[in-house]
């Protein structure tokens, strides 16, 4: 485990309309993710720490690159004279290794392993902590919250799963097998981060996804549901990544600041492609399962 971590500017975006007291639970929830790996937050904040934790696999896995690359120059710099492999007479091998690395000491470092096999791995689950107790006039209201939970499993259909999910367990009462009930959000939201999907195949392929998922995070919150609606299709054509998404979100890239804020976030260098959007039909009204 390495002793810091970065938080880069681009994450002002996500967490701009955050309270003080929010952004204080956010960095708390940020240190406890470090230090244990920890994914309960509370639902104010669970989009932007999606976001950042995204961020930091990015950049352990890039780390772990690194450390690989350098224990194989150190292996080879330090390579016996009557070697006969490739390279043995690269005087530039030292050169390449940067000095007072401690790449070589991380040797065991320990990278998750946690699998579930009706889980996406390459999905960050995050659950909101809400102890509350969770009652049927609520639940319209939480709907968003398993929607996001979905999506950010990659669900090849997010608004499917939701509906399935809440309709098999209202037919429950919300109790699970063995007759214990789930009384409190918390419980809920925990047990749709492991609900089985229909489909198991990802919706959108790596990097796409990871952009995308800092695109929805970007978003005025009551856009976020459609950009991660199932109205949102992606295809390609000729090496372009073309995406239909609905006429508010496509109302909402063609202003300044999205062309800013959503533009910055496209055209970081993740995506080897083009990005075009065009304007799908308009998202009909669904009528929650009840």
């Amino acid at each position: 485990m390495r002793d810091s971590f970065v938080l880069y500017r681009s994450l002002l975006k996500p967490i701009q309309g955050l309270s003080d007291e929010a952004l204080g639970r956010l960095f708390r929830a940020i240190y406890e993710y470090q230090e244990n790996g920890s994914t309960d937050v509370d639902c104010d904040i669970a989009i932007p720490f999606a976001y950042i934790v995204n961020q930091f696999r990015i950049d352990d896995d890039k780390y772990a690159q690194k450390c690989q690359r350098n224990r194989e120059n150190i292996a080879r710099r330090w390579r016996p004279d009557d070697s006969e492999d490739e390279g043995e007479n690269d005087t530039t091998v030292y050169d390449r290794i940067r000095p007072y690395t401690n790449a070589y000491h991380n040797d065991n470092d320990n990278y998750n392993e946690n699998e579930n096999e009706n889980v996406n791995e390459n999905a960050t689950h995050i659950v909101c902590v809400d102890n509350a107790p969770a009652c049927a006039c609520e639940e319209d209201t939480h709907y968003e919250d398993f929607l996001e939970i979905f999506f950010q499993r990659n669900a090849m259909r997010p608004e499917m799963e939701t509906e399935r999910f809440l309709s098999f367990y209202r037919s429950t009462d919300w109790h699970v097998k063995g007759g214990e009930r789930m009384n409190t959000w918390k419980q809920r939201y925990a047990r749709a981060n492991y609900w089985s999907l229909s489909d198991k195949h990802p919706r959108f392929s790596e990097p796409f996804f990871s952009v995308w998922k800092d695109v929805v995070a970007a978003l005025p919150p009551e856009l976020r549901p459609l950009a991660m609606g199932e109205a949102v299709k992606l295809e390609m054509n000729f090496g372009d990544i073309i995406l239909s998404i609905p006429p508010e979100l496509d109302n909402y890239f063609r202003t300044k600041e999205a062309q800013e804020r959503i533009g910055a976030i496209v055209h970081d260098g993740r995506l080897t492609q083009s990005v075009k959007f065009k304007p799908g039909r308009p998202k009909k009204e669904k009528k929650k399962t009840k």
